[in-house]
């Protein structure tokens, strides 16, 4: 169980995605020469129909699977996915229209799992092909197809394309979800970093004022509040720098407290401001007739104030630089 648990870990995603097309490509390989030969393919051709349609995918799949570099050896399967193409090019003959649909289809295939380089193994390998039964069959040559041959060839690589471009969306779908993932958790890792280094500096700095009244009691005798000082900026000091855990529960527990006197704090400020400041100079003013805005005179066109001198002259306000 665990064997086979390690193997599908290890299974390269173009393992799956090939074997999901290749299982509809070969199928209609295999069906293309029963178009060609009228429906009455030979016998050679008939077992080589059975062999591409049905059996090749399982057995690509199978070796993929339990090779133990399962992308090379699905770039090795392409390349014999086009050694059959080229078998089958030669087998009828080179009839021009089955033969650039699956040379198109498996160029294209080697060109989007592995570049110039795969594609130009692809091109050897369906050489290859062709030479290996184009020998025995005299490299005979008939171009023309017929219609229904031609029409299947279209549909063919319809379906083919289609599937390989739908499960190329899907894969590249999860790949963008799985960076996306793994952006959240490094954005995670970075905030919780901060917020360790954060915590740190709090333990750090509430220690070092704590050291400070320490050594401030030393100096006033006062040894047992030394002590109690002292002891706490000791464990402040060994948390910032050793337990990052105990200082972000200082952290939190501190900023808590500092929030709670903020909010007690700042109501008491601006109560006292208001009722001991602002209020009395506002009756004061109203007592002696301060009118600062100049609401209680009369109705007037503007209320902007003239100046009785200036000191800016009219090319100042011309030439402000």
């Amino acid at each position: 169980m665990a064997t086979a648990t390690g193997t599908m870990r290890k299974l390269h995603p173009l393992v799956t995605l090939d074997y999901r097309v290749r299982v509809v490509s070969m199928v209609v390989v295999a069906l293309i020469p029963l178009f060609h030969f009228a429906g009455r393919p030979p016998a050679p051709a008939l077992a080589g129909m059975v062999f591409t349609g049905l059996l090749w995918p399982q057995i690509a799949y199978l070796v993929a699977k339990n090779s133990r570099d399962t992308r090379a050896a699905e770039f090795r399967n392409l390349l014999f996915d086009s050694f059959f193409v080229g078998c089958w090019t030669a087998g009828m003959a080179f009839s021009l229209f089955p033969g650039a649909v699956m040379l198109a289809a498996l160029n294209s295939a080697n060109l989007s799992v592995g570049g110039l380089r795969q594609a130009a193994k692809g091109l050897a390998a369906i050489l290859l092909g062709m030479v290996v039964i184009g020998i025995p069959m005299g490299f005979r040559v008939m171009p023309e197809s017929d219609l229904p041959t031609a029409i299947f060839c279209i549909v063919g690589i319809l379906m083919v394309t289609t599937i390989f471009g739908y499960y190329g969306h899907l894969q590249t779908k999860q790949v963008r979800q799985a960076k996306n993932v793994l952006e959240e958790r490094n954005d995670q890792i970075e905030e919780q970093n901060r917020a360790i280094e954060q915590a740190r500096k709090t333990a750090l700095i509430v220690a070092a004022v704590l050291a400070l009244i320490a050594v401030w009691n030393i100096y006033r005798g006062r040894f047992t509040v030394t002590a109690v000082f002292g002891g706490v900026a000791v464990l402040l000091t060994i948390a910032g720098l050793f337990v990052p855990v105990a200082a972000r529960e200082f952290h939190r527990v501190w900023m808590g407290i500092a929030g709670v006197l903020g909010y007690v704090n700042s109501r008491i400020l601006l109560t006292i401001l208001y009722y001991l400041l602002l209020t009395p100079y506002g009756m004061i003013s109203r007592v002696f007739g301060r009118d600062p805005l100049d609401r209680r005179g009369p109705s007037r066109d503007t209320y902007w104030v003239k100046r009785k001198e200036t000191r800016q002259t009219q090319q100042q306000f011309e030439r402000l630089f």
